[in-house]
């Protein structure tokens, strides 16, 4: 950005007070600099500042970063002129969800999995974030707006959370991704998935459907068929595909859109009550499965075609779903009852985008469809509308009233809607009462409407506040959003997690709901060189390289440079340059090396405590509005430091730290004794729980009151306990929280041991699937008991079991009903397993993730603790069957289970039912039984041979194998907090390094990342910008530079917390025409064709690199294309028209006023001294 050279009126005589803080005009700019310069030298010696030329610059408005997508993060073109900013560099971390998660895209509606195919990325566990702009893969945002999607992110295996709303709808997520919550006040925000709770409100969005792109390649006639067979198309018996229906209309059609579709005949087969359409070609079924994906093998699904087809076939598939089979009941309430759950989570993410919210439980189902998809009375106008019955069979008989854009209330509104009410008058009469008694502070949108109205009748007599609460309500009620409470939170173990990287809103709909350093200054300084302002550079660091800020442009002839000696020195310096109104933009390097003079003239070991917070406080009040009125920009670079023990959290003396060899000392005594021990200590780069030695003590004298907190450990009765502060932190899973945040019931990670190898799980595996169970641990830790019972007559083979797991310690039992078991120590690596088979509906529930895992040592254990081998007597060997016991597993289970031997061992069973009580059991064909023997034969103990043929008997070749145990992070409960008045002193210890240590095995942490100079430059900075850098930039195996993240951490000017991302080349600087060209392609100024970058007709280059190149050789090209980007926009261009009739404005009234007299402009000045200057810098 360049702005023009003005003229100089000679006529401007009035001399510049340089007391004052008010901008000079350009006349006289160099005469108040030369003032400054020489009042500076006088006081500090010459020399303390260097001035290295003269030039005759304007002022200007903002200053670019040299970044084009740091600019418009900013929201104004680049630094604001006038205002404090501070640049600084903590860390950040991702935020991912897992691949099965359905995203509205501008295909449909599609999983993340199939995002990522999409793109031609695989789904692996590395972590790798990869460009796919080119790619234009868009995603439906939270406002409904189809957006690009810049980058795919792998984010690794990482600990996940599982949320169900009250609709039973899911999401999986890491513990750190924000979704949409409604808090208590009513105002929608961002919160963590790790800090909701059972009862918190989401929001979710009832779009996306339409929003989406329209699809193709599916005909209404195509989505009708594949409707019908979803719903009620299965296999007969000779493996020809059928249709299965009441009604004869449905089957009609059915009929007729097959022949018609697939070119077959269909035949009808009359039967009990209902007719089948049978379609006995073969060819039916192999073009329904190679056009259309269906697959009677798995569990029925919405077919990708239809999901990818756009929401007019959405919209007649769901219409012929539900003739076939749903249902309607005398509340007009409609359903669907399904036995896949996969199937009804789909048609529910589908009605949701289409508008219609629904249910997903099984109360509505039955033992044969378990699962039903239930739309409300009050939501079922709408589907009627939206969807609706093929046949009148089903169809609405009565009349429905209208559907509203929404159906459902708007929780948490009571306190605003009262405030409005109470700001604006009395409650009206009760023939008109808009504000009605609201269960929970619910109100449908009519009743919040009502309100709007009646508030907006007295829009006269409405105080600001009142309208501001009157806007949000208007913004709520046409929000096409619905708010469901949580009803379960739970950890759903660790999982590879994806991210999608949205730049611009940051936002997309996950399963449909709403789900989110010196390099810098010295390129804002380049710019406000080139933009002919004048630059200062206050390096208390002595750390500027002078070759490299001209490289990355900044003239080093021209640049005002101080290395002061005190950190007072720097901040007066600051001042006076300010106050001369010259100065355009002043960096300050760093705030961390502003000493105060106490602390440089004082004795070693002093203790200066708040004396820098001091300094910057009253430095800061002095120059800010200084600041405001000269137009002059001041950047701190400021560093992260540790804030020590002394300023935060504290224990009481008995508090118990973990020693690194597991004993355990009171932090009264370590720190009495400043004892020169290791404690155990969480290291995050590694994941482990690792020894470090305390390098400080603290005591930090009497506290006014301690929590004592009790939290459950695996086999310890009274669980872990330990006393602290309230702003103590402590540890959880969704990060660090103060002592006094925490409540019974949340969990806190402390260490525990695991103890588990790979085949002992595969022991513990077999026998959940037979006669082994899991239970809790009594005591409330995180640990669950792994239980086996056994007649007497298999003792041996029980003995066997136990040696293989003969490391953790057990305990036996013996029962009068000739019974014996064995009850292993709690073990927390179970927990999650326990969460996963076992819903506490009395059957094991196994996924498929389970049965991946299964080896045949697994399959023997279950074979030998459930199954029998009967060989009839008339037979031989060749007639043996196997049958195994697998009433204690859920039906779903039993499928799963015939489709896993099935696929992954070719072995052929059945679920068959045998006796009186129809006792359901696995049977293997003679076949598949002779091959599932000779599989397990090897892990089949001499105590059991009998379950073996005999041509396979002693083959055991199983020997124990035992693993030292490790010690692992998990979750456990706090069981109780006790508030303990504060009798006794606090401590505090620091840990090397990982600054955590262990309270009677509870994590706890009290030195927190922060940065220097106090709280004043936080309170003062209109801008804050939170620098970190992300991965390094290879020219094969040479780094060549960085890749680097910026966040707007705060702003004053335009909405915070945006994001940018730019490359820092070494020794060229922050490379603004990469940043130009991602931009550029990201919002249709350059387009991109394969790998060549074109830009109104000219080729730019194939590859990014000969297209930077090219731009960096053509800047009147980058301009234009900086210009139309910041147009397109909003964001300030620094045109130069406006600056130029502002100045000749200013040099016109400075003409007129020069006849005043002295005695006027004293007074004028003396005025001017006395007006308050704004501080709001």
């Amino acid at each position: 950005m360049s702005l023009a050279r003005r003229s100089v009126t000679p006529i401007m005589k009035k001399k510049a007070s340089t007391q004052q803080g008010f901008p000079v005009a350009a006349s006289d700019r160099d005469k108040a600099l030369e003032t400054a310069l020489a009042q500076i030298e006088r006081q500090f010696g010459k020399g303390t500042i260097m001035r290295l030329g003269d030039d005759n610059r304007p002022p200007i408005e903002s200053i670019p970063t040299g970044s084009i997508s740091l600019d418009v993060a900013l929201g104004i073109g680049g630094i604001p002129r006038g205002r404090i900013v501070e640049i600084y560099g903590p860390e950040s971390s991702g935020k991912c969800l897992t691949a099965d998660t359905y995203v509205w895209t501008d295909r449909g509606l599609e999983t993340v999995a199939e995002v990522f195919g999409r793109a031609g990325l695989p789904l692996s566990s590395t972590s790798r974030v990869t460009d796919v702009r080119d790619r234009d893969i868009r995603v439906v945002n939270e406002k409904g707006e189809l957006e690009q999607v810049a980058a795919l992110t792998h984010n690794g295996r990482q600990p996940v959370v599982r949320i169900t709303v009250a609709s039973g709808r899911q999401v999986t997520v890491t513990r750190n991704h924000p979704l949409r919550v409604m808090n208590d006040d009513g105002f929608i925000v961002w919160r963590e998935a790790g800090q909701l709770r059972e009862g918190d409100v989401l929001v979710s969005a009832a779009f996306g459907a339409v929003q989406a792109a329209s699809g193709g390649g599916l005909s209404e006639d195509e989505a009708v068929l594949l409707g019908y067979l979803t719903a009620a198309g299965s296999l007969d018996p000779a493996g020809h595909v059928c249709f299965t229906t009441t009604d004869i209309e449905t089957g009609a059609e059915f009929a007729a859109l097959a022949e018609w579709l697939l070119d077959t005949t269909v035949t009808a087969v009359p039967g009990d009550g209902q007719v089948a359409y049978v379609l006995s070609d073969p060819a039916a079924r192999h073009t329904l499965a190679e056009r259309y994906g269906v697959d009677y093998a798995a569990a029925a699904r919405i077919p990708q075609c239809v999901r990818t087809a756009g929401d007019k076939m959405q919209r007649a598939f769901l219409a012929a779903l539900y003739t076939a089979a749903g249902w309607t009941d005398t509340s007009a309430a409609v359903g669907l009852r399904t036995a896949s759950a996969p199937l009804a989570r789909e048609v529910q993410y589908l009605l949701y985008g289409l508008g219609i919210p629904a249910d997903l439980d099984r109360s509505h189902g039955n033992g044969q469809h378990p699962w039903a998809v239930t739309i409300s009375p009050a939501a079922a106008p709408r589907f009627h509308t939206e969807v609706g019955f093929r046949t009148a069979q089903q169809s609405p008989q009565t009349g429905l009233h209208e559907p509203t854009p929404q159906v459902e209330a708007i929780p948490n509104l009571t306190g605003l809607i009262h405030a409005l009410r109470d700001s604006i008058g009395d409650r009206a009469e009760s023939t008109d009462d808009p504000f009605p008694a609201a269960s929970g502070g619910a109100y449908d949108r009519d009743q919040v409407r009502r309100v709007i109205d009646w508030a907006k009748r007295r829009t006269d007599e409405a105080p600001a506040t009142a309208n501001a609460i009157l806007g949000y309500l208007t913004q709520l009620t046409d929000a096409r959003y619905t708010y469901e409470p949580i009803t379960a939170v739970e950890d759903a173990g660790q999982q590879p997690t994806f991210d999608l990287m949205v730049p611009r809103t940051h936002s997309f709909l996950a399963n449909g709901i709403l789900s989110h350093n010196t390099t810098v200054a010295l390129h804002a300084v380049a710019n406000a060189q080139r933009a002919g302002g004048i630059a200062a550079f206050i390096d208390a660091e002595h750390a500027l390289d002078p070759s490299y800020a001209e490289k990355i442009g900044v003239n080093i002839d021209d640049l005002l440079l101080s290395q002061p000696d005190t950190g007072e020195q720097a901040l007066e310096i600051v001042d006076m340059l300010v106050r001369s109104g010259a100065i355009s933009i002043i960096v300050i390097d760093s705030v961390a090396a502003l000493v105060p003079r106490a602390e440089i003239e004082g004795e070693m070991g002093d203790s200066h405590v708040g004396l820098q917070a001091r300094l910057m406080s009253q430095a800061l009040r002095k120059i800010a509005g200084a600041l405001n009125q000269t137009k002059t920009t001041a950047i701190f670079i400021n560093q992260l430091r540790e804030k020590v023990g002394v300023m935060f959290g504290c224990m009481h003396y008995d508090t118990l730290v973990t020693l690194a060899d597991g004993t355990q000392e009171k932090i009264g005594t370590i720190v009495d004794r400043k004892l020169d021990v290791e404690v155990l200590s969480y290291d995050p780069e590694t994941d482990r729980i690792v020894p470090r030695r305390v390098v400080n003590w603290f005591d930090n004298g009497a506290a006014d009151h301690f929590l004592q907190f009790t939290v459950g450990r695996s086999g310890k009765p009274g669980g872990a306990q330990f006393t602290a502060t309230p702003n103590h932190l402590i540890r959880t899973p969704g990060g660090w929280r103060e002592a006094g945040e925490l409540i019974a019931g949340d969990r806190v990670l402390v260490h525990e041991p695991h103890y588990l190898n790979e085949q002992q799980r595969q022991v513990v595996y077999g026998s959940l699937m037979g006669r082994g169970t899991l239970v809790p641990d009594r005591h409330g830790g995180p640990g669950v008991h792994f239980c086996m019972a056994h007649t007497a007559e298999q003792a041996a083979y029980l003995d066997w079991k136990v040696s293989l797991l003969g490391n953790i310690a057990h305990s036996r039992t013996a029962e009068a009903s000739a019974t014996v078991g064995v009850e292993f120590t709690p073990m927390p690596e179970l927990s999650e397993l326990h969460r996963v088979v076992d819903f506490g509906d009395g059957h094991t529930h196994l996924t498929w993730e389970f049965l991946k895992q299964l080896t045949p040592l697994a399959l023997a254990v279950w074979y030998l603790d459930a199954g029998t081998l009967t060989i009839p007597q008339s037979g031989t060997d060749d007639d043996a069957r196997v049958q195994i016991d697998v009433e204690t597993l859920s039906p779903g289970s039993r499928q799963r289970l015939v489709e896993y031997l099935r696929d992954t061992h070719e072995l052929d069973a059945a679920v068959v039912q045998q006796g009186a009580d129809a006792r359901s059991l696995l049977e293997f064909t003679p076949a598949a039984t002779v091959r599932f023997l000779e599989l397990v034969a090897p892990y089949v103990p001499e105590s059991m041979s009998s379950m073996l043929l005999a041509q396979f008997r002693g083959r055991c070749s199983v020997t124990p194998e035992y693993s030292d145990p490790v010690q692992r992070l998990v979750a456990a409960p706090v069981l109780d907090i006790q508030v303990k008045p504060g009798s006794t002193r606090k401590f505090d210890i620091e840990v090397e390094g990982n600054h955590n240590y262990f309270v009677d095995g509870v994590m706890v942490h009290n030195s927190p990342e922060t940065t220097s100079g106090g709280r004043a430059l936080k309170f003062y900075a209109s801008v804050r910008m939170d620098v970190r850098r992300i991965e390094t930039l290879k020219d094969g195996t040479e780094a060549v530079g960085n890749r680097t993240r910026v966040k707007v951490v705060k702003n004053k000017l335009a909405p915070p917390f945006k994001q940018a991302e730019f490359d820092i080349l070494y020794g060229v600087g922050i490379s603004r025409e990469g940043g130009l060209l991602d931009l550029g392609v990201e919002h249709g100024i350059v387009r991109k064709s394969g790998a060549w970058y074109t830009y109104e007709g000219t080729q730019l280059g194939q590859g990014k690199e000969n297209a930077r190149n090219f731009l960096r050789a053509n800047p009147d090209m980058a301009d234009e294309i900086e210009k139309r980007i910041k147009q397109k926009l909003g964001i300030p261009t620094g045109d130069d028209s406006a600056p130029a009739e502002e100045a000749a404005k200013d040099e016109a009234k400075a003409a007129s006023t020069t006849k005043r007299t002295t005695r006027k402009t004293t007074a004028s000045t003396s005025a001017s001294k006395s007006a308050a200057p704004s501080t709001d810098a």
